[in-house]
Protein backbone atom coordinates (compact mmCIF):
# COMPACT_ATOMS: atom_id res chain seq x y z
CA UNK A 1 0.00 0.00 0.00
CA UNK A 2 1.37 3.64 -0.83
CA UNK A 3 0.70 6.12 1.88
CA UNK A 4 1.49 9.69 1.16
CA UNK A 5 0.27 13.00 2.77
CA UNK A 6 -2.22 14.77 0.57
CA UNK A 7 -1.12 17.98 -0.96
CA UNK A 8 -3.75 20.57 -2.61
CA UNK A 9 -3.59 18.88 -6.17
CA UNK A 10 -5.27 15.35 -3.80
CA UNK A 11 -8.48 17.45 -2.78
CA UNK A 12 -10.61 16.99 -5.96
CA UNK A 13 -9.94 12.93 -4.94
CA UNK A 14 -10.86 13.47 -1.58
CA UNK A 15 -13.89 14.93 -2.51
CA UNK A 16 -14.51 12.29 -4.34
CA UNK A 17 -13.92 9.41 -1.98
CA UNK A 18 -15.93 11.60 0.08
CA UNK A 19 -18.72 12.06 -2.21
CA UNK A 20 -19.10 7.71 -3.04
CA UNK A 21 -19.04 6.95 0.55
CA UNK A 22 -20.99 9.54 2.07
CA UNK A 23 -23.43 8.24 -0.83
CA UNK A 24 -23.39 4.79 -0.18
CA UNK A 25 -23.63 4.68 3.57
CA UNK A 26 -25.60 7.78 4.66
CA UNK A 27 -28.52 7.60 2.29
CA UNK A 28 -29.92 5.17 5.25
CA UNK A 29 -30.28 7.78 7.55
CA UNK A 30 -29.89 11.02 6.34
CA UNK A 31 -32.41 13.18 4.40
CA UNK A 32 -31.09 13.69 1.19
CA UNK A 33 -31.46 17.11 2.09
CA UNK A 34 -28.89 17.14 5.04
CA UNK A 35 -26.98 15.05 3.11
CA UNK A 36 -26.72 17.72 0.85
CA UNK A 37 -26.20 20.62 3.12
CA UNK A 38 -23.60 18.68 5.66
CA UNK A 39 -21.52 17.17 2.54
CA UNK A 40 -21.11 20.63 0.89
CA UNK A 41 -20.21 22.15 4.58
CA UNK A 42 -17.63 19.56 4.82
CA UNK A 43 -16.19 18.93 1.53
CA UNK A 44 -16.70 22.24 0.02
CA UNK A 45 -13.22 23.00 -1.84
CA UNK A 46 -12.37 26.26 0.14
CA UNK A 47 -13.09 24.19 3.74
CA UNK A 48 -10.74 21.76 2.34
CA UNK A 49 -7.90 23.97 1.11
CA UNK A 50 -8.25 26.12 5.36
CA UNK A 51 -7.85 22.39 6.56
CA UNK A 52 -4.74 21.40 4.58
CA UNK A 53 -3.08 24.87 4.74
CA UNK A 54 -3.84 24.35 9.02
CA UNK A 55 -0.64 22.70 10.10
CA UNK A 56 -2.36 21.14 12.85
CA UNK A 57 -4.77 19.20 10.25
CA UNK A 58 -2.80 16.09 8.55
CA UNK A 59 -4.93 15.04 5.44
CA UNK A 60 -3.24 11.54 4.12
CA UNK A 61 -4.18 9.29 1.18
CA UNK A 62 -3.97 5.45 0.79
CA UNK A 63 -3.73 3.55 -2.15
CA UNK A 64 -3.47 -0.64 -2.11
CA UNK A 65 -1.70 -2.35 -4.02
CA UNK A 66 -3.64 -2.97 -6.97
CA UNK A 67 -5.17 0.39 -7.45
CA UNK A 68 -3.65 3.16 -9.40
CA UNK A 69 -5.16 5.77 -7.36
CA UNK A 70 -6.21 6.47 -3.27
CA UNK A 71 -9.41 4.70 -2.55
CA UNK A 72 -9.36 5.88 0.95
CA UNK A 73 -8.24 8.99 3.21
CA UNK A 74 -8.22 10.28 6.69
CA UNK A 75 -7.30 13.66 8.60
CA UNK A 76 -6.59 14.02 11.97
CA UNK A 77 -5.61 16.68 14.00
CA UNK A 78 -4.59 17.02 17.70
CA UNK A 79 -7.67 16.57 20.34
CA UNK A 80 -8.64 20.07 21.90
CA UNK A 81 -9.52 17.99 25.29
CA UNK A 82 -6.57 15.45 25.39
CA UNK A 83 -3.17 16.61 25.48
CA UNK A 84 -2.18 13.77 24.02
CA UNK A 85 -4.66 12.91 22.32
CA UNK A 86 -5.76 12.80 18.49
CA UNK A 87 -9.04 13.41 17.07
CA UNK A 88 -9.76 11.65 14.00
CA UNK A 89 -11.88 13.96 11.96
CA UNK A 90 -12.23 12.33 8.79
CA UNK A 91 -11.93 8.59 7.50
CA UNK A 92 -13.36 7.35 4.66
CA UNK A 93 -13.01 4.42 2.17
CA UNK A 94 -14.03 4.54 -1.56
CA UNK A 95 -17.43 1.87 -1.51
CA UNK A 96 -15.21 -0.22 -4.04
CA UNK A 97 -12.63 -0.68 -1.59
CA UNK A 98 -15.05 -2.13 0.99
CA UNK A 99 -14.07 -5.08 2.94
CA UNK A 100 -10.65 -5.63 1.37
CA UNK A 101 -8.82 -4.74 4.52
CA UNK A 102 -8.38 -1.06 3.82
CA UNK A 103 -10.64 0.08 6.74
CA UNK A 104 -8.66 -1.87 9.00
CA UNK A 105 -5.31 -1.39 7.34
CA UNK A 106 -6.29 2.32 7.79
CA UNK A 107 -7.08 2.48 11.07
CA UNK A 108 -3.66 0.18 11.96
CA UNK A 109 -1.68 2.95 10.42
CA UNK A 110 -3.00 5.76 12.50
CA UNK A 111 -2.49 3.49 15.87
CA UNK A 112 0.90 2.85 14.68
CA UNK A 113 1.73 6.61 13.82
CA UNK A 114 0.14 7.83 17.09
CA UNK A 115 2.17 5.26 19.29
CA UNK A 116 5.51 6.22 17.60
CA UNK A 117 4.15 10.14 18.28
CA UNK A 118 3.69 9.24 21.88
CA UNK A 119 -0.24 9.84 21.30
CA UNK A 120 -1.90 8.29 24.01
CA UNK A 121 -5.76 8.55 22.56
CA UNK A 122 -7.60 8.37 19.34
CA UNK A 123 -10.94 9.86 19.07
CA UNK A 124 -13.32 9.99 16.54
CA UNK A 125 -17.37 10.88 16.60
CA UNK A 126 -19.62 8.27 14.16
CA UNK A 127 -23.67 8.62 13.43
CA UNK A 128 -25.34 6.23 15.69
CA UNK A 129 -27.17 4.81 12.55
CA UNK A 130 -23.74 3.91 10.86
CA UNK A 131 -22.91 0.41 10.36
CA UNK A 132 -19.26 1.57 10.61
CA UNK A 133 -19.61 1.65 14.25
CA UNK A 134 -18.96 -1.78 14.81
CA UNK A 135 -16.39 -1.86 12.40
CA UNK A 136 -14.44 0.83 15.02
CA UNK A 137 -15.76 -1.37 17.86
CA UNK A 138 -13.97 -4.23 16.25
CA UNK A 139 -10.72 -2.35 15.54
CA UNK A 140 -10.64 -1.39 19.65
CA UNK A 141 -12.57 1.48 19.72
CA UNK A 142 -15.33 2.12 22.76
CA UNK A 143 -18.28 4.05 23.00
CA UNK A 144 -17.82 6.70 25.53
CA UNK A 145 -20.81 9.64 25.09
CA UNK A 146 -24.04 10.34 22.93
CA UNK A 147 -23.17 13.70 21.26
CA UNK A 148 -26.10 15.71 19.80
CA UNK A 149 -24.24 18.99 17.60
CA UNK A 150 -26.24 21.45 15.65
CA UNK A 151 -24.52 21.68 12.16
CA UNK A 152 -26.71 24.79 10.70
CA UNK A 153 -29.65 25.88 9.47
CA UNK A 154 -30.54 25.32 5.05
CA UNK A 155 -32.24 28.65 3.69
CA UNK A 156 -35.93 27.46 4.38
CA UNK A 157 -34.86 27.48 8.18
CA UNK A 158 -34.41 24.00 8.54
CA UNK A 159 -31.77 23.34 11.37
CA UNK A 160 -29.69 19.87 11.39
CA UNK A 161 -28.16 17.80 13.49
CA UNK A 162 -25.61 15.02 14.39
CA UNK A 163 -26.79 12.05 16.57
CA UNK A 164 -23.02 10.65 16.67
CA UNK A 165 -21.28 8.28 19.07
CA UNK A 166 -17.72 9.22 20.64
CA UNK A 167 -15.66 6.38 20.52
CA UNK A 168 -12.24 6.20 21.67
CA UNK A 169 -9.43 4.04 21.64
CA UNK A 170 -5.81 3.94 22.36
CA UNK A 171 -2.86 3.30 20.02
CA UNK A 172 -1.38 -0.19 20.19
Amino acid sequence: MQIHKATINDLPTIQSIAQAAWEANFHAFLSPEQLAFDFNREYHLQRLEELLSDSSHTFTLYTPAHHSCPQGFSEVSPDPNHTTGWFINKLYIHPSAKNTGLGRALISHLKHQAKQQGITQLKLLVNRHNTAVGFYQHMGFDITRTVDTEIGTNSTGKTYWRRDYEMVAEPV
